[in-house]
């Protein structure tokens, strides 16, 4: 077990490198900021590079999920309306390992699906691409932004958000852009709140637990020591 010093230490690690990430996004320069903290240079390149790969592997996996799962659960259509496939390695992508990853996922998913398995069908791409886009860079930018110092709160705030966007402006473009002949608000209202509820019960549930569990695990970066 750690005494309380080495929890201390560990605590205020976390933070540091936390500003720093913060710092960094901002556009500062690294090395400038570097020079202000107490942590040696080569640890804090390697937690950069440590948690790079690691987000850089896992939105892989889950973009290799957005392609495998949709194509199962898809080969009975109705299933797949109501289960959503996609939309879950694509939200979880944006919760976990940040927007430009997450946005990458929501757009390139559904297009490589649909080439390789006909899944999305071509009339339905365009309003899937809008839809999953917005998921994976609504909730990368929400994480990014709130901050209530609990976990499960930053991340269903994050999720809801990024759902409810993504459905809204999926068919404001359909309204307008993809489909405005056959557009209706009560068929968009069914298919985006009704017939999918299962799928957006099973997102509820299961996307913040695993990304609680990835972040206990050291997958992912402690946010609140």
């Amino acid at each position: 077990m750690q005494s309380d010093t080495e929890k201390h230490g560990n605590t205020k690690y976390t933070k540091i490198v936390g500003k720093i990430e913060k710092k960094c996004r901002k556009g500062l320069d690294f090395k400038m900021y570097l020079n202000d903290t107490l942590i040696p240079e080569g640890n804090i390149r390697e937690e950069f590079q440590d948690g790079k790969s690691k987000k850089v592997t896992l939105s892989g996996m889950l973009f290799a999920i957005g392609l495998i799962l949709p194509f199962f659960i898809g080969q009975i259509p109705a299933v797949g309306k109501m289960l959503l496939p996609m939309h879950i390695p694509v939200l979880l992508c944006g919760l976990a390992c940040g927007w430009p990853y997450g946005l990458v996922c929501g757009l390139l998913g559904p297009v490589l699906s649909g080439v390789l398995t006909g899944m999305p069908s071509p009339a339905v791409l365009p309003g899937m691409m809008v839809e999953c886009g917005v998921y994976g860079l609504v909730s990368g930018l929400m994480m990014q932004a709130v901050h209530t110092k609990k976990l499960y709160a930053d991340l269903y705030i994050s999720q809801i958000t990024a759902m409810l966007l993504g459905r809204i402006l999926s068919g404001v473009c359909k309204a307008l852009i993809f489909a405005p002949a056959t557009f209706t608000v009560a068929a968009w209202a069914t298919t985006s709140f009704v017939t999918g509820l299962p799928g957006i019960v099973i997102q509820l549930v299961l996307l913040p637990t695993l990304v609680v569990a990835l972040t206990k695990a050291r997958l992912l970066r402690v946010r609140y020591a």
